[in-house]
């Protein structure tokens, strides 16, 4: 099983992005229900970490980890160190 621990924080590049604000998934241009979250985190697990199995992981440590991607895609990596 994958120790989530050791996954770095990876940025979408500037195509990813300009995709998930096409899906009508970027907090800054939409309001995120509870079914648009989780489709936000999945979006960016299936894209960002598509090499990765998440098989075994808590939800809860995968969504925290698309969250910080997205957060240091929009603010940096000093962003996720708060």
């Amino acid at each position: 099983m994958l120790d989530i621990a050791t996954v770095q924080v990876r940025d979408l590049d500037y195509a990813q992005v300009k995709q998930l604000r096409k899906a009508g998934l970027d907090p800054a241009f939409t309001t995120l229900d509870t079914t648009k979250s989780a489709e936000l985190i999945d979006w960016i697990i299936e894209r960002v970490y598509a090499d990765l199995d998440f098989k075994g992981v808590a939800f809860y440590k995968v969504a925290d980890l698309a969250y910080k991607t997205y957060r240091q895609t929009m603010g940096g990596p000093e962003e996720i160190k708060n």
